[in-house]
This record gives C-alpha cells, structure tokens and sequence, in this order.
C-alpha cells in the first residue's frame, strides 16, 4: 500500500514536471509564434509599401508615356497629313508635266515620222538651203562690209581731188585777178605817154 502511494505521488510529481515543461514550452512556441507574426506583419507591410509606391511609380511613367505617345502620334498624324497633302501637289504637277512631255514627244515623233517619211529629200533639202541661204548671208555681209570699205575710200580721194581742185581754182583766180590788176595798170600808163605824144591809142 505504501508503494502504491509513493508510484502514485511519484507519477503525480512527474505530470507536474511534464506539465510546467510543456506549459513552459508553450509559452516559449507562443513567443515565438507571436515574434514570427510581427515579422511577418512587418514584412508584409514593407512590401505592401514598396508595392504600393512601385505601383504609383508604374502609373506616372506609363503617363507620362502615354502623353507622349500621344503627342508624338498627333505630330506624326499632322505630318502625315502634310507630307500627303504636298505629296498630292507634287503628283499632279509631275503628272501635268509628265502628259505634256508626252504630248509634245508624240507631236515630235509624228512630225518625224512624217518628214522622213513623205518628205525625207525635201527635208535634207531643206537644211541644205538653209545652210546656203546662211552662207549666202554671210558673203553678202562680208561683201557689204567690203563695199562700204571701198565707198568710203572712193569718198576720201573724191574730198582730197576736190579739195585739190578747189585750191588750183583759187591759185588761178588769184592769178588772173593779179594779171588782170597788173594789165589795167599797164594800160593806164601807156594811155597817159600817147596823150602827152598826141598819138592816137591803140588797144592791144
């Protein structure tokens, strides 16, 4: 009966030694539990946090790109427009001068055709009479040129001959004025000796 009683308390004394070591384990897991939730929670607002401010991050560039991609897809759409509408001109004034060169190749190749088709003689003839009639200026030009050469030295001798007759004429009428002047006072002389002799005068 008495080892009943001390393998009852002995059993006792043990649960109690079992029971404060797990009340104290316990206590130690909650703890530990407790500093593993606070970490936890406080890692998980951290990175709650930088998700948030990368999240807000995100926002503004994608923002701030999609202004500018608007901007830069306005701008190109307005130089699209005139870089068409200039585009346009262009064509049409290529197209215009485009059908009018082609008009006038088809005019030429026409007049062409037809000269050296129904007139390729008269054709050659043509450009040879025009290399005449050229010619033929240019000999008249050259003898015009020689002509009016010779007019002007014919000219020239016609002045000096009538300039030199011009000066005989004067040098013959100065010297029959002066005969003339010499006779009439010959005459007067001799007039006055047979007036004072009485003979009659007589005219030579």
């Amino acid at each position: 009966m008495q080892n009943l009683t001390n393998l009852k308390k002995n059993a006792v004394e043990e649960l109690k030694q079992r029971s404060a070591h797990l009340a104290e384990t316990n206590c130690q897991l909650m703890k530990d539990i407790q500093h593993t939730d606070d970490s936890t929670a406080k890692q998980a607002r951290s990175l709650l946090q930088r998700y948030e401010v990368l999240q807000r991050v995100k926002a503004i560039v994608q923002s701030f790109n999609q202004n500018q991609l608007d901007t830069a897809r306005a701008d190109l759409q307005e130089t699209e427009k005139t870089m068409e509408k200039n585009l346009g001109k262009l064509q049409q004034q290529l197209d215009e001068v485009t059908s009018k060169v082609q008009v006038l190749q088809d005019e030429l190749s026409v007049l062409h055709t037809y000269i050296n088709g129904q007139y390729p003689e008269q054709a050659v003839q043509i450009a040879l009479l025009q290399r005449s009639i050229q010619k033929l200026k240019e000999q008249q030009q050259e003898e015009i040129d020689k002509t009016e050469e010779m007019g002007k030295a014919i000219l020239e001798e016609l002045e000096e001959k009538a300039r030199a007759e011009q000066e005989a004429l004067l040098q013959k009428v100065v010297e029959v004025c002066g005969t003339h002047e010499t006779s009439q006072q010959g005459e007067s002389v001799s007039g006055s000796w047979d007036t004072r002799q009485g003979l009659p005068h007589i005219a030579h």
